[in-house]
């Protein structure tokens, strides 16, 4: 489910659908091995990601590798997209992965709309060592000394 938290900015809730199969290989961000429900990672918003990837990789954090991904909603539309290696480590999901719409219209604007994000906050044993691998990416959103404990 997609839930718009307005401008560009959105929540997508995805689980193990119960009445599919059993996938033949491990899920996406390890949803099909997850106890209880949890924020597993985020996604920002990025553009020529291969770019971002090998300034990352340049300055000793590995992102993984740009794919394509693409899916065909409901009523017929295909969203396509690029994103670095959505299953790499990335410090328990607060190192973001990168995501790029391209020209597909971004799901905020086509999402359930009604839902605004004010605030969202991060608390960590090793706050300062994900700091540094944020600050290393250099085009992930920034934090400030508060928001990452």
């Amino acid at each position: 489910m997609l839930i718009s938290l307005g401008g560009r900015t959105y929540l997508e809730i995805v689980e193990p659908d119960p009445l599919q199969p059993q996938p033949k290989r491990p899920q996406l961000f390890g949803i099909d091995t997850l106890k209880a429900p949890r924020l597993v990672t985020w996604a920002a918003h990025g553009s020529n990601l291969a770019k971002i990837v090998e300034n990352a990789k340049r300055r000793g954090v590995e992102l993984g590798s740009v794919l394509s991904a693409r899916r065909q909603r409901p009523d017929g539309f295909v969203l396509s997209w690029q994103m670095t290696g959505p299953s790499m480590p990335r410090a328990d999901g607060l190192v973001p992965f990168f995501i790029d719409w391209g020209t597909t219209a971004h799901p905020a604007k086509t999402a359930i709309a009604g839902c605004t994000l004010s605030n969202l906050r991060a608390v960590h044993p090793h706050a300062r060592q994900i700091q540094a691998i944020v600050t290393k990416v250099g085009d992930a959103p920034r934090y400030d000394r508060t928001s990452l404990r």
